[in-house]
């Protein structure tokens, strides 16, 4: 998805030149690549917090902002910023970021951020995007013309299936009456049981925007007595936008990552072994829970 950024909001620029590109001291060699010596981009190198200010001071004026840096450093670092330049005011500014989660984890806890979806989604205003792949990454930005504040979040990982999406907007991938269960995928989380769809004997929801969440699709399933998530951010960051949307007592488990620091070197796939989150362990952990009474 990284690779794919700068030729897609390349093309934005060649069709509007209201579009600023201002990056946060990453990307910059692929986006020069691309770009040239545009002057719709600029590097504001590591003063995040003061990129959000400036772009909210472009979106002012009447620029299409869009805002790259590496998670932690754009969303935590900037949040106050993202609160009250943007969001507050309705700025039409686009934060896209890369390395989401463990992605970067041998930079250790600094460069870790499995919360951002969490806590960003609780702000009024602001959109949130979690592309699966790079047809959706580009299919998303495209769609995405309310004006509004938004969130892109980008990964190295990736699902490979294709199918139609629309921001906003879930998709069923397979519905079962005879299942009490569904299983709620997000993202590229989506890798971990492409190539067992057919084998599971459970309902299956896909979502690509977090916010405004698709709660509509939910009416389709109020007979599940279970269900699960999936996905890569901290365990609890995505149930209350399902637990809201049932009456009756629904059983939630939460297949995510567990709430602590992950503060042993390695590789996101070495930490992800240690706590169990390979492709195995997860279809062994969702079938367990299809079986379970």
């Amino acid at each position: 998805m990284r690779n794919l950024l700068p030729q897609i909001l390349y093309e934005k620029v060649k069709k509007n030149k209201n579009v600023i590109i201002l990056l946060g001291d990453i990307g910059v060699y692929g986006f020069s690549k691309v770009f040239g010596n545009s002057k719709n981009l600029y590097n504001m190198s590591t003063l995040e917090q003061s990129m959000i200010g400036f772009a909210s001071g472009l979106a002012i004026n009447k620029k299409e902002v869009y805002v790259y840096s590496i998670a932690p450093f754009v969303v935590e670092r900037c949040f106050e910023q993202i609160k009250l330049d943007l969001c507050y005011q309705k700025m039409n500014v686009n934060i896209i970021s890369c390395g989401g989660s463990l992605e970067y984890s041998e930079l250790g806890c600094t460069h870790h951020c499995p919360e951002d979806i969490a806590i960003l989604k609780k702000l009024p205003n602001i959109e949130i995007f979690f592309p699966g792949n790079n047809y959706e990454l580009e299919t998303l930005l495209k769609q995405n013309k309310s004006g509004l504040p938004s969130y892109t979040r980008l990964s190295k990982n990736f699902h490979n299936l294709k199918f139609k999406i629309k921001k906003g907007k879930s998709n069923c991938l397979k519905k079962l009456k005879s299942s009490k269960t569904l299983l709620i995928v997000f993202g590229p989380s989506l890798r971990f049981i492409e190539k067992n769809l057919s084998n599971l004997n459970v309902n299956i929801l896909y979502y690509s925007t977090i916010k405004p969440f698709d709660s509509k699709a939910l009416n389709n399933f109020k007979h599940v007595k279970k269900i699960i998530l999936l996905h890569e951010m901290y365990i609890g960051s995505l149930v209350s936008d399902i637990s809201l949307n049932f009456n009756k007592s629904v059983k939630i488990i939460d297949f995510g990552l567990p709430i602590k620091f992950f503060d042993t070197y390695g590789s996101e796939q070495d930490q992800y072994k240690e706590i169990n989150f390979s492709k195995k362990k997860i279809l062994n952990k969702i079938m367990k829970v299809i079986k379970l009474k």
